[in-house]
C-alpha cells in the first residue's frame, strides 16, 4: 500500500535527523588541547604498554571485526534522556530506538536490512506529522525513506559506531584500569566529546581477551556493548512505502 507524502509529510525526516547528526565521537583537535595527564601516558596492558590512542585504535577494529553487538542504554544526541536497546550486525539491525519527536524522545521499533530502515510507532508519527498520520500509520511499518535510512548508520551499523565512540585522533587520556560487572577494563578519558569538553567523557574496553568496547559514559547516561548477541534481520510483511519518496 502506497501513501500519499504530501498528505503524511515525514517531517519525522528533520527531527530525527537531529539526533542522527549530534554524534558525538571524538574529533582530532591535537594535542594543543590536551589535558595536564597526556593521552602518552601508558601502562602495562595485557602484556605491553599500550597508549590511550593504542587502547581506542584496537576497540574499534574489535568492534568492526564483531559477529553482532547489542547495543543498549543512552543515546548522546539532542533528545533528552533518549534510549537506544538495538543488536547490530554488519548493516542490520533491529531493536528500539528513541527518536527525536518535536524535542521529545519517543520510542520506536526499527529494522534495518538490506539497505532499508522500517519504522514502527504510533506516537512518533502522532507528534511529527498529526493525529491524521498516526491513525493512518498506527502500529504499521512504514519503509523510512533512503536519504533518512542513511542518517541512522552512526546507530544501526556496526563500523558506523565509530561515529559515537572516542577517535584515536582525539583529545584522549589513560586512567587507572578498573572492573565492569567483574570484568577488567582499561579507561580512557575523551577530552573531545562536545558534551564534556573539561572533563572528558569515561570510555572502557575489554583489557582480557578481544579489546571490544565495553561502555561510554557513566551511571544515567551509560551505553554498553555486549557481544555475539543472537539475531534475525528480517524484512517486516507488509510494510508501508510512502508514494513520492523517489
Amino acid at each position: 500500500m502506497d501513501l500519499p507524502l504530501a498528505r503524511i509529510r515525514l517531517v519525522a525526516g528533520v527531527a530525527l535527523l537531529g539526533l542522527a547528526t549530534a554524534s558525538c565521537g571524538g574529533e582530532d583537535k591535537g594535542s594543543k588541547d590536551a589535558p595536564k595527564s597526556p593521552a602518552s601516558q601508558s601502562s602495562a596492558t595485557s602484556g605491553y604498554i599500550k597508549t590511550a590512542a593504542q587502547i581506542v585504535e584496537e576497540s574499534q577494529a574489535a568492534l568492526r571485526a564483531a559477529t553482532s553487538v547489542h547495543v543498549k542504554g543512552t543515546l548522546p544526541g539532542e533528545a533528552k534522556g533518549a534510549k537506544i536497546d538495538v543488536v547490530i550486525a554488519g548493516d542490520s539491525a533491529k531493536g528500539v530506538i528513541d527518536l527525536a519527536a518535536k524535542g521529545a524522545a519517543t520510542p520506536a521499533e526499527v529494522v534495518k536490512t538490506q539497505g532499508k530502515l522500517y519504522l514502527k510507532g504510533k506516537q512518533l508519527w502522532v507528534k511529527t506529522a498529526g493525529r491524521e498520520a498516526g491513525a493512518a500509520l498506527g502500529g504499521k511499518w512504514v519503509i523510512a525513506p533512503s536519504y533518512l535510512a542513511k542518517t541512522f548508520d552512526p546507530y544501526l551499523t556496526t563500523d558506523g559506531l565509530r561515529d559515537i565512540l572516542p577517535s584515536p585522533k582525539g583529545v584522549l587520556a589513560k586512567r587507572p584500569p578498573s572492573k565492569i560487572n567483574g570484568m577488567p577494563v582499561n579507561v580512557v578519558l575523551d577530552y573531545s566529546y562536545w558534551e564534556r569538553p573539561d572533563k572528558g567523557v569515561p570510555y572502557y574496553v575489554a583489557a582480557e581477551g578481544t579489546p571490544y568496547p565495553v561502555r561510554l559514559f557513566d551511571g544515567a547516561k551509560a551505553l554498553n556493548f555486549t557481544y555475539e548477541a543472537p539475531g534475525a534481520f528480517t524484512a517486516p510483511k507488509g510494510a508501508l512505502k510512502l508514494s513520492g519518496q523517489g
